[in-house]
């Protein structure tokens, strides 16, 4: 089984507890079931993601911005597959994709399984 949060836990602020809530859900799956989620960041572009942060809080959709370690936190407890939490554009990359710049992505993502 596997819980895919991909583009949702930006949705939920820090008040709510999203790491509480993943918790539960992977509670509930089996041994061997597999966490893919990722989180919406400003290390790449502190301004421009701020700035969109700013946006969507204004037209009232809640938006948490995280750094690398809160995106790590949601995978406590679970073994993390290579390459761990990166920008999405360099988990397991195609070598034929065109280049990305760093600061042209503000999203980390993670692969892990639950033991």
């Amino acid at each position: 089984m596997a819980l895919s949060l991909i583009a949702i836990v930006h949705f939920v602020l820090d008040e709510d507890d999203p790491q509480g809530i993943v918790r539960r859900f992977m509670d509930a799956l089996a041994p061997g079931s597999f966490l893919a989620l990722t989180g919406f960041t400003a290390d790449t572009d502190p301004v421009g993601v701020v700035g969109v942060g700013r946006e969507y809080n204004a037209r009232g959709i809640p938006l948490q911005i995280r750094d690398k370690a809160e995106t790590e936190a949601f995978f406590d407890g679970y073994e993390l597959l290579d390459p761990g939490v990166t920008l999405v554009h360099h988990w397991r990359p195609d070598a034929d994709a065109a280049p990305v710049r760093d600061q042209d992505i503000a999203m980390y993502a993670g692969v892990a399984v639950k033991r």
